[in-house]
């Protein structure tokens, strides 16, 4: 359980520290579209719009990434919570058995 979570925070951390640097690739082509529009000639509008939609299309893939990510993150979370009540259930029950048994024997 240890192990399993120790890996998928270290994925996680790789997973976010990627994504930061799309968000700031993505914002850094933002501002040279908003360059390129603000000089743009006549004409070229189809060009700079078929930029500008690679990016979005780029951007969403990106937020799916980082949705599946959190997704597993938090499956595995789950799972962790799971088997603690588990384990919190198996103590409880041995811990009525003893209490039976010293009672039952007094």
């Amino acid at each position: 359980m240890t192990d399993m979570t120790d890996a998928q925070a270290q994925d996680a951390m790789k997973r976010a520290i990627q994504i930061d640097a799309l968000a700031d690739a993505e914002l850094a082509e933002a501002d040279k579209m908003g360059q390129q529009i603000s000089v743009a000639a006549p004409g070229s509008a189809p060009i700079l719009e078929a930029e500008a939609d690679v990016w979005v299309v780029r951007a969403n893939a990106y937020t799916q990434s980082a949705l599946a990510e959190l997704m597993r993150t938090r499956g595995i979370d789950i799972a962790n919570q799971s088997k603690l009540s588990k384990l919190a259930a198996t103590d409880s029950t041995s811990s009525n058995g003893v209490i039976n048994g010293v009672l039952t024997n007094r």
